[in-house]
Parts: structure tokens; sequence; C-alpha cells
């Protein structure tokens, strides 16, 4: 959907008429120019699937696939995270009257953590063997469910 702006330049363009004319170099006459003979036909290349960036071969709207669940990527994750959470409750808990001490700041921050990342590996988990059942394949890891 083109925005206003956009539609006011568009409207802007076609409310004059306009010729597309050259210039007899020789006698420096008009003569009307077709705007067919401007453009030029580009000739179409099909590149077949396989030579296709990985990318176009997947389709719109799809990212990377998800990896299988690991711990050291939550690792790496909450520790990414751990001083951002330290330092939004600092923040938070600074105005109070009193402050805070960093001892509050850190003891929150360890109990943020301790729930973060096994929810964090709970969103990988699920988001691996959501991918892995829509794309056919059986799930890495976890064993098998009866």
């Amino acid at each position: 959907m083109p925005t206003r702006k956009q539609r006011r330049r568009r409207e802007k363009s076609f409310r004059h008429e306009y010729e597309l004319v050259e210039i007899d170099p020789e006698t420096g006459e008009e003569r009307p120019v077709d705007p067919a003979e401007l453009r030029s036909e580009k000739p179409k290349r099909e590149r077949p699937a396989a030579q296709r960036p990985a990318q176009q071969r997947r389709g719109r709207g799809r990212g990377r696939e998800p990896q299988p669940p690991s711990w050291t990527r939550v690792v790496k994750r909450t520790a990414l995270f751990a001083p951002l959470m330290a330092i939004f409750i600092y923040w938070t808990q600074s105005s109070s009257k009193n402050g805070v001490s960093p001892t509050a700041v850190l003891l929150n921050t360890v109990v943020l953590i301790a729930f973060f990342a096994p929810f964090s590996y709970l969103v990988d988990s699920m988001a691996y063997r959501f991918y892995a059942r829509r794309m056919g394949k059986p799930p890495r890891g976890g064993g098998s469910k009866r």
C-alpha cells in the first residue's frame, strides 16, 4: 500500500501530458518516440533450482532452521542476558528511598537466571521439535517418547 506522499507524487506525474520526442540532429525537428522503443528487452536467465541461493530455495517468510537444543548455547545466552538483568533490577529498585544493596541485586539476578536458563532450553527444544515435525525429520537428541 503506497503512502500518501507516494500517491501524491504519482498523481503529480499524471497531471501533465508529456510527449517523448527525439530531436533530429540534421534538421532540428522533433519527432515523437514510442515508449516501447526506449525499453530494451532484457533476456531472462532462469537458474536451475540447484544453483539458486539456499535462501531463495526455502521460500519467503522462513528464517534459518533451528539448531538442536544445547546447554552450551543456553549458557552463552544466559551470560549475555545476566548483566542486562542485573542492570534492570538495579534500575527498577533504585527508585526506592533507601536505594538497593549490591547483594540484593546479585541475589535477584541469580533467582532470575535460575528461571531463565531452563526456560530458554525448553523454548529451544520446543522450537526444534516443531521444526523437525514440520520438515518430517526425526528429532535429534532427547531420545524417543512413549
